[in-house]
Formats: C-alpha cells, structure tokens, sequence
C-alpha cells in the first residue's frame, strides 16, 4: 500500500506541474500534438503546425555549446534537449565534449539541468520520469564509455542510480511491459538486451536483438550489418522471437515506427530516379525527385496513408511524426 501511495503522489505531482507549465499564447493553438525543434543548433524553437507560426523559446551562446537531440514529453507539458559543450581549443588533451541535459517547460523555463555527461535519454513511466545514460566522450562507435545509469523522477526532483549487469550505450522505454530496456554491444552485429521491471525494479536478460519496440509489443525492429546475420533491417515477433518477411523495398525503406499507439511503419522512398548524365555530353545539375512518406499497417499488410514529404530534421513530437512538406511541417499520426 505504500508504494500504491508513493505512485499516486507522484502522478498528481506530475499532473499538477504540467497544468501549471503549459503556457497560454494569443493566436497559438492548443490542440494537438506538442512541436518542437533545434534550430542552427544553438536555438529551440515551438512550431504550431496549424498556424506554422514559429516561436524561439530557448537559446545557447553557439560559440561554446550546441543543441544535438530534442525531445518533448508525452503529454506535451515538457521538453528535454541534449546540448554538448564545444571544444575551447584545438589539440588540448583534456579538451572533450562534455553534455548537460536541459528538462524545460513549453515556455523555455529549465526545470532541470543534468550536468553528468547525460548521452542517452528517454522519457518512461507515462512520463512521469526520465532513463539516462551517462559516460565519457570517446571516439569510435558509439562515441563515448557508458558509465553509469539514472532515473530522474519529475515530481520528486531525484535522481536514482540503477544497478546494471552491462553497460548500455542505447535505451528505450515500453509502455506495453512498462519496462526500460537498455542494450550493449554483442558479438557480431546485435545487442545484449536487459529488462528493467519499472513496477517491481526487477532486472532480467532477454533473448532481444533490438530495442525498435512497436507501441503494443507485438513485434521489434534491429538493423543488421551484415558481419553474421542478413544486411538490413530485420522485422521479428516479439513473444515467438521468429523473424518476418519486412514490407517490399519497393514501397519505400523504414524509418521506424509511428509513434502514435499503432503498429504502423513509417516508410520512406524517392519517387523516382534521376536519369544518368549521356556520356561526353556536360553533367547537369537535376533537382532531386521529392521524398514520398508511406504509412505500412503491419497487420493488414497494406499502405494506409501516403504523400510528399519526409521527416523533418531536430524536430520532435508528443504524438506521430513531424513530415517537412514542402517547408511546411505536418504532425502525421492516426486519425483522432
């Protein structure tokens, strides 16, 4: 009864802080997914995709510091944006990146700033807390030393070490087992994959390759290289762990899933080639057909969905994908 206690605290916790963070603009809608994206790397930025009204919110000093990884609370209250200090001088050993993560409301006003060289965030918990991983910049893959493993609780303002076997370098939250999952480099090309138990605290091995979940678990994604499995993407049923035929090529190369509560895939492809240059004729510079975006339902093995568009770059989205159509951005998620 006492952790049922603990949990329901933290949620009216949660709640109370992200009705009195989302803030109230003339002209800005509130409805609808929550937009967010990094500007020239220094800037953060609200998008209205109704409006297409752009909104800075958030600034660093860009000859010290840049913006690398943004991401915005499931319930659109909050943001995270990963920033990594620039170099001060060239050649110096102790010269190194070092990353702080930056948790802000809506607004831009930091709630939190995490200064243990954070390198992997997610949010979990229905959103009432944050996973990271930090460690020290190296060079190589995947470009720094996991060190140690975190749980920021957002009502609490703590911040609670994790006791792992491995140490990760890639994290992802499911909501379907209400589980963290936190993967290391295997031998070949695959990950060793632990499970954290959020409800229990129970850590345990899995036999997963990949942590690319679908939102109801059903099935997973991992991308091989080719050094002992099939080169490219790989489709597996979670709970059989037996491997699937992945959509055709030919509808368009996956970028990953939806992020919209359904199991639907998003694909990407060009619409068409360009045509080679005649030979000793002079080369002319032809525009790039348009990037088409494919919405693949899984189940029904069909194209639900489908336009000119392709994913914006350093935007994130509480809900769906942000589709830069033209300069315009759209939220592309289920029909509401």
């Amino acid at each position: 009864m006492r952790t049922s206690h603990s949990n329901i605290v933290t949620t009216i916790a949660v709640v109370l802080l992200a009705m009195t963070l989302i803030p109230r603009h003339c002209g800005w809608s509130q409805t609808g997914p929550v937009v967010a994206a990094i500007r020239e790397h220094s800037t953060v930025s609200r998008l209205d995709p109704v409006s297409q009204r752009e909104r800075t919110i958030f600034r660093v000093d860009a000859l010290r510091s840049a913006l690398v990884e943004i991401s915005v609370h499931p319930g659109g209250a909050l943001l995270a944006v990963l920033e990594t200090s620039r170099p001060r001088s060239t050649g110096a050993p102790n010269d190194v990146p070092h990353n702080r993560l930056v948790v802000m409301d809506t607004s831009g006003a930091i709630i939190e700033s995490v200064q243990r060289n954070v390198q992997r965030f997610v949010w979990c918990c229905n959103g009432e807390r944050l996973v990271y991983i930090a460690g020290a910049h190296r060079e190589g893959e995947p470009g720094f030393r996991p060190d140690s493993v975190f749980l920021y609780d957002l009502g609490r303002r703590s911040h609670s070490p994790i006791a792992l076997p491995i140490r990760p370098a890639e994290i992802a939250w499911a909501a379907f087992d209400s589980s963290v999952y936190f993967g290391a480099s295997a031998r070949g090309d695959s990950l060793e994959v632990w499970r954290l138990h959020t409800p229990s605290g129970e850590v345990t091995s899995t036999r997963y390759r990949g942590l690319l979940f679908s939102p109801s678990g059903r099935y997973y994604l991992w991308y091989g290289t080719g050094l002992n499995s099939r080169y490219g993407w790989h489709l597996v049923e979670r709970a059989s762990g037996r491997e699937l035929p992945i959509p055709d090529l030919s509808i368009g190369g996956i970028h990953g899933w939806m992020n919209d509560g359904t199991d639907n895939l998003l694909l990407l492809r060009r619409s068409g080639s360009a045509p080679a240059p005649r030979s000793r004729q002079p080369r002319i510079r032809r525009a790039e057909p348009p990037m088409l975006f494919v919405v693949y339902d899984l189940l029904q093995r069909r194209t639900v969905q489908q336009g000119t568009g392709t994913v914006a770059s350093h935007t994130a989205v509480s809900e769906g994908v942000a589709i830069n159509r033209g300069g315009r951005i759209q939220v592309l998620r289920r029909p509401q």
